[in-house]
């Protein structure tokens, strides 16, 4: 009996021994990492349709030995406000051209850390088909027509939706910009409020049946329930209607011009911005961040699926994330061990 006793007590002592040996490696790993010690803020848009983006960088920051703390919700300027006096360090919803004036702005003490989608998304103005294909609607300039303005609204004037209040000042400008520039002040009427509030109001009327005016993007959820395309068609400008930031994209579906490229819209790019003294002084966090990328394809597939029950929630686009960084994992590690050697 007491040769048992003895046996099993240098059982549990061994067992122990090996516990504090692989806790001390685990320990001393940690420790090596170059985020031990250091915490991140960052911040996202008021906008979800990204947010697995930031999430995506936060956990590989995490990988690295990062405390990251669970993201603010603020409005364009704050988050350059907060970028620049390092009250966050980073944010992955960065767009350009929609934030080039206030990049341009913070440009001394923010930088575009990485290119995280490009393209990111395609913006611009939109139409449902039904009434293009009826009233024959391909321009945006068209609209100056009372008689085709009172389609989408009422007394002859146009409803557009879709244009946030918290946006950056320099999508506002454009946009009124092209408004006037057209010649549609007396013809349309931008309504301006919260993007999910007004998209949703314009799906309700389309599903009643009537015409519908956009100012949107694609993907985003809405523009997966209206499809365009499907549902809905970009208009076009006319040669010369322009401005900085107007493009011609190729093939671009569901454009209400026919030919090979659809003049007007914008494609956008999605970048991680962040602060410049904190990506000089985090140089594995610099080489991550540059190194991510996320194909606009898995956004709208992940976009989708904030339609489901649940699936809008922090937990659930989180954990989106998170299977999406498994599915990813061999290019993801690739990521993180390029970072480690900085």
């Amino acid at each position: 009996m007491i040769i048992r006793g003895k046996l099993r007590l240098l059982a549990t002592l061994s067992l122990a021994a090996s516990m504090l040996i692989v806790t001390a490696g685990e320990s001393a790993y940690a420790q090596t990492l170059p985020g031990a010690g250091k915490t991140v803020k960052y911040a996202r848009g008021s906008w979800d349709t990204f947010w697995v983006g930031g999430y995506v960088i936060q956990l590989g920051l995490e990988r690295l030995g990062y405390d990251v703390v669970e993201p603010s919700t603020l409005s364009v300027n704050i988050i350059y406000d907060a970028l620049s006096t390092d009250q966050i360090q980073f944010t992955a919803d960065g767009i350009a051209p929609l934030q080039n004036s206030v990049m341009d702005k913070y440009q001394a003490t923010v930088a575009k850390a990485g290119e995280i989608e490009n393209p990111a998304s395609i913006t611009g103005y939109l139409i449902d088909k039904k009434s293009s294909e009826e009233y024959n609607i391909k321009y945006l300039d068209q609209v100056k027509d009372p008689k085709l303005a009172g389609l989408f609204g009422s007394g002859g004037k146009a409803r557009m939706s879709g244009l946030d209040t918290t946006w950056s000042a320099g999508t506002s400008a454009g946009v009124l910009g092209d408004i006037k520039r057209l010649g549609l002040s007396d013809t349309v009427t931008v309504e301006t409020g919260s993007y999910d509030l007004l998209m949703s109001d314009a799906i309700s009327r389309y599903l009643a049946g009537s015409p519908v005016l956009l100012y949107s993007w694609y993907p985003n959820v809405y523009t997966q329930k209206l499809l365009p395309g499907r549902d809905l068609v970009w208009l076009s400008f006319r040669q010369g209607e322009g401005r900085d930031g107007i493009t011609s994209v190729q093939g671009l579906a569901g454009c209400a011009v026919a030919g090979p490229s659809c003049y007007g819209v914008t494609s956008m790019t999605y970048y991680v911005m962040a602060n410049k003294k904190w990506l000089s002084e985090n140089p594995a966090a610099a080489k991550f961040i540059s190194l991510v990328k996320f194909p606009m394809q898995d956004r709208a597939i992940q976009n989708q699926k904030m339609e489901e029950p649940g699936q809008r929630s922090d937990i659930a686009i989180k954990k989106y994330a998170e299977q999406w960084i498994l599915e990813h994992k061999t290019e993801f590690d690739s990521w993180i061990e390029q970072a480690e050697q900085k």
